[in-house]
Formats: structure tokens, C-alpha cells, sequence
């Protein structure tokens, strides 16, 4: 925890103290500590809540039988703690450094405290060294994804709105994720239920449209009309691992590999002439992207260099086989 926070902290104190102690006012009392009771372990040798604060988390788990010790960076709230009616033990320290000895826990609580850690992994590797072999860790909380990315089908889809709330073990938190995939003249992405062990996936798109062709936008970047037989199998491939539920497939490890943000190979008709073209792109920044195209037989590829000005107007700068600059609006109608 940074200093300035850590002295916010301590000057609110003792009106923190009041207002958690307050029975019966905030989710705590209504919700969190039945769930919390309903999903920890039964207790073992030391139970350890981080962030612990005045300790009203630890008072009620030691009327459940747990042994607790409470960590947090505040001197005041550690103090409140200790000096309380119901007096536990508590320490000060920092999460991402706690002052517990490896392997002596057997579990380890963080309730609606890691939102004020800076050192996030710091502090999960922290509980990580203290628990012992078998031990748990139990997070009850939310984390909010802030310009994040969701890899899928070889492409990189920014994320616009990313939930991950845990109420009990860390490693399965429940889902609450959108991502689109950029640079689109619709939107169109996934959005991703359930928890991390079973989550549950189905794709979106504003404005609406059949699902085949939302597949589409989303792993070719364009309506599935007039779709080749390369890219037909690319998306009966994706669709298959979209209705089994896979991870990352061998594109997406590839695209992530090299560095790139997408991949593709494509069927391209001139009269009777097909060529088989290759696509790399690379997704510099929001509005700016730029890819490499270039056809199997051919002695020449083409870069291009794309800016987007708004969701349907695109400048389009292209060199190599063929120079162009081109302003490019789009409008779809049904």
C-alpha cells in the first residue's frame, strides 16, 4: 500500500471502526461472511486475514473455531483490533511482505482488502509462501479489468468490460467479461460467463446478426458472404472450439508467439485464377494498425497502414505491389 493511502487510512480509522461495527448495515453482515462461512474449510492450525483492519472478519471467524492472526498496513486499525472487547491477534505489515513465517498457515483470508493493494502479485505470492502444502487461499472481492485484452481465434479483442468476482477459493472466480474485437464498422465480440473452471461463452454483436456471420466478423473481419474455402474451414474450426469450450488454439498460440495480433490465409478469385494470400497484422495502438498481405505465387507483398478516424471512417494508406491512399467510409443498411 502506497504511503498517502496508508495515512488515509489511519486518519479514517476510527470512523471506519465505527461505521464496520455497526451491526446489521452493510453487506458484510447480510451477505459476505454467510458466503464466506458457506465456501471456507473447516478450521485447521492458523487461519490468516489479510488486510484484516479493525478485525471484524476475524472475530467472527473465531467464534467458528478458527485461530487468526490479522495483517494490515494501518497502525490505527491493528491497534482498534487488539484493543477491541473481543480482542485478536493482529499485526501490522504489508500484504506484499507479510510477517508470517513460510508454510505456517493453513489459511489464508483476503476480504475486500486486495482493492487497496498495489503489489497485487506481490501480495498473492505472499499468502502463496505462508500456506502451508495443502492450504487454501480465499478471496472475497472483485477485480475490474481496465484496458485489457481477451485473446480468441487469433485475434486480440479489447476488453469493455471485465469483471472477475471471488467469493471463496481464488482459483475459480465467478465471470463477468465483454470484449470486441477493434476497428470495426459493427461491434461484434464474446462475452464470457460462468467461473474460470467453467465458463460459458457466446458471441454478440451490435447490430445484430446470425451467428455465422457474427463468427465471422469476429475472426475474419468481415460479413461471411462471399467467404472462401479456407476461410469456411477457419470458421467451422472456430465454431467447433466456440461449442466445446477449448482454450487457445494452435493461431492464437502462433499470433502470440511472432507477436502478432492477427494471422490469416485466404482464397482471392481473379477470373479463373485463385491465389492463396497470406495476412499479418499487428495492432499498434487503438486507432492505428498495420499488416503485411501476399499472395503464395507472388514476388511482391503489400503494406498496409491503417488509421481509424471513427467507427466508419478509415484512412488507408497501402505500398508495395500496389500504392494507394484511400479515405474509406462504410455504411450498412439491412
Amino acid at each position: 500500500m502506497t504511503e498517502p493511502l496508508r495515512r488515509l487510512w489511519d486518519d479514517e480509522a476510527e470512523a471506519w471502526a465505527a461505521w464496520a461495527r455497526a451491526p446489521d448495515h452493510d453487506t458484510f453482515w447480510h451477505f459476505t461472511r454467510w458466503r464466506l462461512l458457506e465456501v471456507l474449510p473447516e478450521p485447521g492450525g492458523l487461519t490468516v486475514d489479510l488486510g484484516g483492519g479493525e478485525g471484524r472478519l476475524a472475530r467472527e471467524l473465531t467464534t467458528h473455531g478458527h485461530r487468526v492472526v490479522g495483517i494490515d498496513s494501518s497502525e490505527t486499525l491493528t491497534r482498534l483490533a487488539v484493543t477491541h472487547d473481543e480482542a485478536t491477534a493482529a499485526a501490522v505489515g504489508d500484504l506484499a511482505a507479510l510477517p508470517v513465517a513460510t508454510e505456517t498457515a493453513d489459511l489464508a483470508v483476503a476480504c475486500m482488502s486486495l482493492q487497496d493493494v498495489d503489489d497485487l502479485d506481490g501480495a498473492v505470492r505472499e499468502a502463496a509462501r505462508i500456506l502451508r502444502p495443502g492450504g487454501r487461499l480465499a478471496v472475497d472481492g472483485s477485480l475490474r479489468a481496465v484496458d485489457g485484452t481477451y485473446q480468441a481465434y487469433g485475434q486480440k479483442l479489447g476488453i469493455d468490460r471485465g469483471v472477475l468476482t471471488f467469493v471463496g477459493p481464488i482459483e475459480n472466480p465467478r465471470l463477468d467479461i465483454e470484449a470486441t474485437r477493434p476497428n470495426l464498422d459493427v461491434r461484434v465480440g464474446v462475452v464470457v460467463a460462468g467461473t474460470a473452471l467453467n465458463p460459458r461463452i457466446r458471441l454478440f454483436s451490435e447490430p445484430d446478426m446470425t451467428d455465422i456471420d457474427k463468427l465471422s466478423w469476429l475472426v475474419l473481419g468481415r460479413a461471411s458472404a462471399g467467404v472462401g474455402s479456407n476461410d469456411t474451414a477457419l470458421l467451422q474450426s472456430a465454431a467447433l472450439a466456440l461449442l466445446s469450450g477449448e482454450g487457445p488454439g494452435l493461431t492464437d498460440r502462433l499470433t502470440h508467439a511472432i507477436g502478432l495480433d492477427a494471422i490469416s490465409v485466404r482464397q482471392q478469385s481473379e477470373g479463373e485464377v485463385k491465389e492463396t494470400i497470406v495476412s499479418l497484422g499487428k495492432q499498434i495502438s487503438k486507432r492505428w494498425y498495420v499488416g503485411y498481405e501476399r499472395g503464395l505465387n507472388a514476388t511482391t507483398g503489400s503494406w498496409q497502414l491503417i488509421y481509424r478516424i471513427a467507427q466508419r471512417l478509415t484512412v488507408r494508406a497501402q505500398a508495395g505491389g500496389d500504392n494507394s491512399l484511400d479515405l474509406i467510409w462504410t455504411l450498412r443498411w439491412k
